[in-house]
Order: C-alpha cells, then structure tokens, then sequence
C-alpha cells in the first residue's frame, strides 16, 4: 500500500510540475504577443474618392464633380468618426498639363464649383484626368482616370408590352423600350437608367404646404428586366454593362419598362412625354469600382461562408477611387 501511495504521490508532481511549466509557458507567450500588440505600428491614409461629371446634352446646367478628401475612410470598413481633410491645394490636371484647383466646401469635399448657381470652374471634356495633393502629412496623393467619348442613342421605341404571364397592379403598367447605337471601337462601358420629368407642387393640388419648397414627383419609371446577359443591376434600378457581346458595331437594346403613378399608370403618350434615357458613358475606373463594389454587396449574402472580395482602388499612396462619367438624356418622344 504503501508503495501505491507513493506512486500516487509521483504523479500528482510530475503534473503539477507540467502545469506550472504550462502555466508560465502560455503566460510567456502572452506577454511575448502583448508585446507585438504594443508594437504594431498602424499606418494612417488618406481617402480621396469622385466622380468626374460631363452632361452633354444640350443643357445650361452643368453638372458639379466632387471630390472627398478622409482619412483612413475606406467604403468596406467605413469611419463611423471619419477625419476630413480641406485644403486649397487639391488639382486637376489634364492630359498632363495643370487644368484647374478645386474650392474647398464642406466636411472634406471639394467642388469645380461653389454654388449650384455658380458658373463652372471647368468643363470636364473627353481626355485623361489626374488628381492630384500634394499633403504635409501623407505625401502626394493622385488618381488617375479617362473621359470617355460620348456616344449617342441614334433610335428609341416605346410600346406597350404584350407580355402578360406575370401581371402588374392597377396603378403601374408595363411597356417594352427598344434603343440603338453604335458601340466605338475599344473596350467601352456603359449605364443605363431610366429618368422622368414630372414634378408637381403639392400645395397647388391638395396639400397646404405653402411654406414648404417640397415637389411631388407623379409617374416613376423603372427598368424590370433588360436583354443583356451580361448586364448588372445596381440598387436605383440602373443597369451597368460592358460592350463584350457587341463591340464596335451597331447595338441594339430591349428592355421591360414599369411605369407608375400617384393617379394611374401613365398612358403611352404620356410617358413619352415625360420621359428620358440617363445615357452614361463610363471610364474604365468607374466601371471596375461599381462592379466590384456589387460583386462584394451580392457576395455578402453568403454570411460567414462569403469569400473575401475586394474592391477596386486607383488611388496611388491612398485609398479610395477616381471615375469618369460622361452621360446624357435621351427623349422617348424623339
């Protein structure tokens, strides 16, 4: 018996020596990761995001480009406290030759133009386009992008649809828009969105808002489904599409159509009265951030089984992107 007790004995110290050795081990490696923490150097960046805007239609307004200057302000973890930065250095450059600076406005952004009201600063014309600031604190910053040429939708056809296996409520009605084109040589990328020109001032009908600037928008178009394998919806009900099933020659494009209204769907006159073709030409940039940015919104679906997805980035030293977009409003009644 006595010899059991002793072995006994010898194994309770041979463990309880292993768990002091375990013990100081992990607490060792703690502090060795601790250590590493305390050490990390984190490395602060500069966001710098826009659009470059053209509207060739034939239009007096001209559209404002903006460009937001963050720090460490990133689409996929944004900064719930962002630091914006202003600055009176932040240029446009020109196929390589100083174009223009943009004003300082508000919380980071920077415009061509002060007020809505205001002349442009710059028209943004088919060329290459480098942003660039040269910051204290983060070095020189710049993006680079391509106005693409315009392009214009030489045909449109609006009927009604004779589509019926799925119906629509009373108050929309469905109609079957046809447009073509010609799609330039080279790899172009494209938008299309669907825009009505049919506000109301409610006070004038039943509201009593006379000291209210508040408009009511009375027929809302929207696309349903377009022809296009390749196209990609956005969430305003756009549609974003490369010309890789139909380059360099004349294309023609079908979409279904849903048109509602506060009083009734709008009759066929109607709504060719009152509605346009957004007709955008996009560069090269634009079109790789926005389907990437899509691809990682769908690809969030998936929860915890999502595979890592990341979003495009042409900001040289910095984060973020610089797009182009050069658009236009195509009449249905033409």
């Amino acid at each position: 018996m006595i010899g059991i007790k002793i072995v006994r004995g010898f194994r309770f110290s041979i463990l309880l020596v292993l768990g002091v050795i375990f013990t100081v081990g992990c607490t060792d490696l703690l502090t060795k990761e601790l250590d590493i923490e305390d050490d990390f150097d984190f490395e602060t960046q500069l966001g710098l995001s826009g659009i470059l805007r053209n509207d060739y239609s034939e239009t007096s307004s001209l559209p404002i480009t903006q460009i937001l200057l963050a720090e460490n302000q990133s689409i996929l973890e944004p900064n719930l406290t962002p630091i914006y930065h202003q600055t009176d250095g932040l240029n446009l450059y020109k196929d390589g030759e100083y174009f223009n600076t943009f004003f300082q406005s508000e919380q980071g952004i920077h415009r061509n133009q002060l007020m809505d009201s205001m002349p442009p600063s710059f028209l943004i014309e088919q060329g290459s386009y480098r942003v660039e600031l040269d910051h204290p604190d983060f070095g020189l910053v710049s993006a680079e992008t391509q106005m693409p040429k315009p392009v214009f939708v030489n045909y449109i056809e609006v009927k009604e649809s004779s589509f019926t296996t799925v119906e629509v409520p009373a108050f929309q009605k469905r109609y079957e828009v046809t447009f073509r084109f010609y799609d330039p040589p080279g790899a172009n990328y494209y938008e299309l969105a669907i825009e009505t020109d049919n506000y109301l001032e409610p006070d004038t009908v039943f509201f009593d808002l006379d000291s209210v600037d508040y408009q009511l928008k009375l027929v809302r178009s929207f696309i349903e489904s377009i022809t296009l394998p390749n196209a990609i919806e956005k969430e305003n009900k756009s549609y974003l599409f490369d010309d890789s099933t139909f380059d360099s020659s004349y294309a023609s494009i079908s979409f279904s159509l849903i048109a509602e209204g506060i009083f009734g769907a709008p009759d066929l006159e109607r709504l060719k009265a009152i509605s346009f073709l957004k007709w955008s030409c996009l560069s090269e940039e634009q079109y790789l951030f926005d389907t990437s940015y899509l691809n990682y919104q769908s690809n969030q679906l998936f929860g915890p089984f999502s595979e890592p997805y990341s979003i495009y980035n042409n900001v040289e030293n910095g984060l973020g992107y610089l797009g182009a977009e050069n658009y236009y409003f195509k009449p249905f009644s033409e």
